[in-house]
């Protein structure tokens, strides 16, 4: 009796000790990259003409951003979907962009150049800086990758949350599209997506209404091009042509 007793003090005594020396877990380098996500809070005004009467009417949207690159002094540039960046009106007079980044900071975010044909907007946030950016894969997605996305779809969106989706790369179904079975609703647009690495392989474009578990994307390798240019562009000058 004595002998199992021995046994079973030297026992919890080892379970003890390795709970105190475990290391805990890394957590997930996905998660990590929550801290390039953004919020987009869209504002447009224009005017709208209906029987000889024009009024100004105002337009708000949100969506999901990302970081690309940290800029040599202050400031950061950053992707989100041009559809967000664009004015629905005819006539649009105005136009601001506010961007939130995870842990709930506000910044005014400037267009420099938004490509309607492929859905790609890219932002300059003059004020930010401190915050980590997110790499462009490499290589291109496989069909069948896991791929994974941080988004605030129906704007849900609350400083220090995360709301994080998980799918995989379904392959080319367009000349300019991918798609990926990654749960998405409106305001998921504009969020990025990534492989198992944390890298960039695709962005949020467009939702599939009555079934929301596949999302469209602008092809790799035009986001993956739009990208490597915004390290080149030259924000000093008024006119940033993307080449595109």
């Amino acid at each position: 009796m004595l002998g199992k007793l021995v046994r079973l003090v030297l026992l919890l005594s080892l379970m003890l000790t390795s709970c105190i020396h475990t290391k805990p877990k890394p957590r997930s380098s996905i998660v990590q990259k929550q801290k390039a996500f953004l919020f987009i809070e869209a504002t447009h005004m224009g005017v709208v003409c209906q029987d000889n009467v024009c009024l100004p009417q105002t337009a708000m949207a949100n969506g999901s951003g990302f970081l690309i690159r940290k800029l040599p002094h202050e400031g950061m540039l950053g992707i989100t979907a041009a559809h967000l960046c664009d004015s629905p009106f005819q006539n649009p007079f105005f136009t601001e962009l506010r961007v939130n980044t995870h842990d709930g900071k506000k910044y005014k975010a400037e267009i420099v150049k938004s490509l309607t044909n492929i859905d790609i907007c890219v932002l300059f946030i003059p004020k930010m800086k401190d915050v980590i950016a997110l790499k462009v894969s490499p290589t291109p997605p496989q069909v069948g990758d896991p791929t994974h996305t941080v988004s605030a779809p129906l704007s849900i969106f609350r400083p220090g949350a995360i709301l994080l989706f998980h799918g995989h790369y379904s392959g080319l179904i367009s000349l300019h599209s991918d798609g990926h079975t990654i749960p998405t609703a409106p305001g998921s647009s504009g969020s990025p997506i990534l492989n198992a690495r944390g890298e960039i392989v695709g962005m949020t474009s467009a939702v599939m209404i009555g079934f929301n578990h596949f999302c469209i994307s602008p092809r790799y390798k035009y986001l993956k091009e739009v990208i490597d240019l915004a390290f080149k562009v030259d924000l000093t000058k008024p006119e940033k042509d993307f080449g595109l």
